[in-house]
């Protein structure tokens, strides 16, 4: 068969860092992909313009404290494609511990059912080629 056509390499680029807090009792997350939200229309089906590495800072991501949900395999989907009940996943994991995932992934907070606020660390790249949201400055000494 046909051998698939490799995909382009683009430069990335620090776009946003920031904490993200879910408080106790916050609902669900509407899933969502992250490359949905820039405002112009990139090669769905070619060049990754984000990738997002979400830590657990504060202590362990567990689904009773909204664990972030993913759906694996969501990031070959074509775009219009969206999960069906049960296919996405809790990214449980310990403090300290990340879960990478491209603007194709489908994913979203869960529901924190505890009364404590769990924190993720949220480090965003995008393309070179896309303005970042927040101006990365390097200092050289």
């Amino acid at each position: 068969g046909a051998r698939p056509r490799p995909r382009p390499r683009l430069p990335w680029q620090l776009h946003v860092g920031l904490t993200i807090p879910k408080q106790g009792g916050s609902p669900t997350q509407e899933l969502h992909r992250d490359g949905d939200l820039s405002l112009i229309s990139m090669d769905f089906d070619h060049a990754e313009h984000a990738i997002s590495v979400l830590y657990a800072i504060d202590g362990p991501f567990t689904e009773e404290r909204g664990a972030t949900r993913v759906v694996p395999g969501s990031h070959v989907w074509p775009r219009e494609r969206m999960p069906q009940p049960g296919e996405d996943l809790a990214a449980a994991m310990p403090r300290g511990s990340a879960v990478i995932y491209t603007g194709r992934t489908v994913h979203g907070a869960g529901c924190n059912s505890t009364d404590r606020p769990r924190v993720a660390l949220n480090l965003a790249f995008n393309s070179a080629c896309l303005k970042q949201e927040e101006n990365q400055v390097l200092l050289t000494y």
